[in-house]
């Protein structure tokens, strides 16, 4: 007969638990502390935490794609306004030096009409200057906008890039718990973090 057990002996604790397997039973003992109970966990609690933080990371990330790919097609009808109204105004422009022109010519065949056309080209002048004034500041207007949204469509592509990584952790981790494989595990670890660095470029856009 087997001697009875002595149910006040605390049960082993194993230090090496986060590197063990399901495959091999461990016996954890009970810590009140967090960080004792967080490190002394078994890997499978970590993958459950793991499925949980990549997940919540994996939102952001779709959320933030999409935001940013609907602020990217906005700023693309934006900017096609913008570089239409700056070729009407670069149009407009054109006209009025060529009508300026025109004038000048006429005044050098025909002098008796200096006095009559001489208001009609000062006004050319100032149309012209006023329009080529406005064609900069137009130029610049629609530059910005195309920097911009260039500059959305990167950040959006960033957002993709960490959702797929992140997306693909989560799924890894699911295996891995139901599999008990601890590799999954730590592949999935792995593109967490690569995940988590696209989601700070995305933000930062650092490369």
């Amino acid at each position: 007969m087997a001697p009875p057990v002595d149910s006040r002996i605390a049960p082993e604790e194993d230090p090496n638990s986060m590197t063990g397997d399901m495959a091999t039973p461990v016996v954890v003992g009970h810590h009140t502390h967090p960080i004792k109970k967080f490190l002394y966990a078994h890997w499978t609690d970590q993958a459950a935490r793991t499925t949980a933080i990549l997940a919540v990371m994996a939102a952001v990330a779709s959320s933030q794609y999409a935001l940013q790919i609907s602020r990217a097609i906005l700023s693309q009808a934006e900017a096609t306004d913008a570089w239409n109204f700056y070729s009407a105004k670069s149009i407009k422009k054109h006209l009025t030096v060529s009508e300026g022109s025109t004038l000048k010519a006429l005044m050098l065949v025909n002098p008796q009409l200096n006095s009559s056309l001489q208001p009609l080209l000062e006004q050319t002048k100032i149309d012209a200057a006023r329009y080529d004034k406005e064609t900069k500041e137009l130029h610049e207007s629609a530059s910005r906008i195309d920097n911009d949204k260039q500059r959305q469509q990167k950040k959006g592509d960033r957002f993709q890039y960490a959702f797929l990584a992140l997306q693909a952790g989560v799924v890894l981790c699911t295996i891995a718990s139901s599999s008990r494989k601890k590799g999954l595990w730590l592949c999935a670890v792995l593109l967490g973090v690569l995940g988590l660095l696209a989601l700070g470029d995305a933000y930062l856009l650092l490369f």
